[in-house]
């Protein structure tokens, strides 16, 4: 995965969690969790 389209997905993702609900902040956690160990969420 290119430079380019990770900061689409991490900027969509922010995005989603500051205009949301707490359960999109919880999908935010988990993206994060995630993407320490290296794996992208759908």
């Amino acid at each position: 995965m290119n430079l380019k389209a990770i900061l689409a997905i991490f900027t969509i993702l922010a995005l989603t969690a500051i205009n949301s609900s707490a359960h999109s902040r919880g999908y935010c956690a988990n993206y994060c969790a995630m993407r320490q160990q290296g794996k992208y969420p759908p």
